[in-house]
């Protein structure tokens, strides 16, 4: 198994975002004794946010010039 990008990391992030969403929101589950939530959606949007700086960070195509002064 390979380690997922950030890209496929953000698309399962909004993919969560979305369903937690559709879900109506934060939800708690138990099962005999012992109780699951699902991640905090103030969680997940920070992951996203940060997944998407680290996106735009590595596509950055920022192109140098030097100018010499022409004699």
């Amino acid at each position: 198994m390979s380690v997922p990008t950030n890209q496929e990391m953000l698309d399962a992030c909004n993919t969560a975002i979305k369903s937690i969403l559709d879900k109506g929101g934060n939800k708690s589950y138990t099962i005999g004794n012992r109780t699951f939530q699902s991640h905090e959606l103030t969680q997940l949007m920070a992951l996203r946010e940060q997944l998407r700086k680290e996106i735009a960070s590595s596509n950055d195509t920022t192109t140098y010039a030097k100018f010499d002064n022409p004699s």
